[in-house]
């Protein structure tokens, strides 16, 4: 990706300089683009907090489907830093939506934090 931003003909605003657009694509885009915090995003009634979440679990899952598929299956699923230590709700979230894959959800586990997932061996 690096390459790309630095490529000759690659468009963007006008007047854009290569660090500008990376610094927009890598650090100011996608989910931080959309909202800052997640605790903030939980907290918030707003829609577009409520678009954060959803575009976050999406892609977490999305992610989650490719690395699964690479391994041909996972015994467990961890959720580490603020996730893991502080995301019940979006943990949840994330595993409900991968039911489809035989993951389930450890609800008591999911309460205290750390992991929170199994998949079911078939």
């Amino acid at each position: 990706m690096a390459d790309l931003v630095q490529s000759p003909g690659v468009g963007g605003p006008a007047g854009a300089q290569p660090v500008a657009i990376g610094r927009l694509l890598y650090r100011e885009s996608g989910l931080l683009g959309l909202s800052s915090d997640m605790r903030e995003r939980e907290a918030s009634s707003a829609p577009q907090a409520a678009l954060a979440i959803d575009y976050f679990v999406e892609h977490i899952q999305r992610e989650l489907a490719a690395m699964v598929a690479a391994l041909q299956g996972i015994d467990t699923l961890v959720f580490t830093g603020d996730i893991g230590e502080n995301a019940a709700t979006l943990r949840a979230r994330v595993v409900q939506g991968a039911a489809w894959m035989g993951l389930a959800l450890d609800a008591e586990a999911n309460q205290r934090s750390g992991w929170c997932g199994r998949m079911k061996r078939r």
